[in-house]
């Protein structure tokens, strides 16, 4: 069962995702195929037995690079790093609208 913090946390991460998929879908789509290959080859890692201790840490070194770069994509930039949801979505929303966007 989640806590009322991690689910916020957690519906905020996908509100910023979805937003920053609008603005640039293309950009996000080959983030999140890239970070999905570097997850997947982490997975098999865990479990195949002939994979060394240096290839689990090598792919999870190369998962963290992936999920750290797509972090950065869909978080706020500058003043809007720490403002509420509240606050960022219809800022988000109105640049999008002035580039044209719809969501």
């Amino acid at each position: 069962m989640t806590t009322d913090s991690t689910a916020t946390e957690t519906g905020a991460l996908l509100d910023e995702l979805a937003l920053a998929y609008v603005a640039n879908p293309d950009t996000l789509a080959r983030l999140l195929a890239s970070h999905a290959a570097r997850v997947i080859r982490l997975d098999r890692a865990a479990v195949d037995a002939n994979t060394t201790d240096a290839e689990r840490a090598m792919h999870t070194a190369e998962a963290d690079g992936t999920r750290g770069a797509l972090l950065d994509a869909i978080r706020p930039d500058g003043d809007l790093a720490d403002a509420p949801i509240a606050v960022v979505v219809p800022l988000r929303f109105a640049r999008l609208a002035q580039n044209g966007h719809r969501a």
